[in-house]
């Protein structure tokens, strides 16, 4: 797993605190954020679409069954 907030080894006893304590203390700005935009992540729900029709193009196109899964995570987004 990639941590957003990487500690130096010396101090990473205390890495998994400190993400609970952020996590708690934002809880309730994401929570009104994600309740401001229809209660949810618009991007998971694109994702969503994407997979649901990927699986229905496959059995159109090609007659395969196929489960498609949405995986997501956090990454660095790249600044040049």
């Amino acid at each position: 797993m990639q941590d957003i907030i990487r500690f130096p080894w010396l101090f990473r006893f205390r890495q998994r605190p400190l993400a609970k304590l952020i996590s708690v203390l934002r809880a309730p700005k994401s929570k009104e954020g994600y309740a401001s935009i229809g209660g949810g992540s618009r991007l998971r729900k694109i994702t969503d679409e994407l997979a649901d029709g990927i699986e229905m193009a496959l059995q159109a196109n090609k007659g395969l069954t196929a489960n498609v899964y949405v995986g997501m995570r956090y990454r660095q987004v790249p600044f040049h």
